[in-house]
């Protein structure tokens, strides 16, 4: 298992061509996080790749891929899966 215990966002999760690379990179052992445009459809896929809920997070993105905290600091992407996987 080459991923094992690696985080891997995957954009476009929830289905088609990204959905098979979440469950490729499942199968080798990666965290996934699921970010699709529709929350419950990247929620649906993280519960299908892994029903425990332990190592597949889905989460809702837009076209941007930066957030803003309440004092205006700009978080890239990278600031994101660490805060997102903690307890999976």
């Amino acid at each position: 298992m080459r991923l094992t215990d690696k985080v891997a966002v995957i954009t476009g999760a929830a289905s088609g061509i990204g959905k098979e690379i979440a469950i490729r990179f499942g199968r080798e052992g990666a965290k996934i996080v699921i970010a699709d445009l529709n929350q419950n459809a990247a929620d649906a896929t993280a519960a299908e790749l892994d029903p425990a809920g332990r190592r597949a997070l889905g989460i809702a993105m837009g076209s941007l891929i930066l957030t803003h905290s309440l004092d205006g600091e700009v978080k890239g992407l990278k600031d994101f899966p660490a805060e997102a996987m903690r307890g999976l």
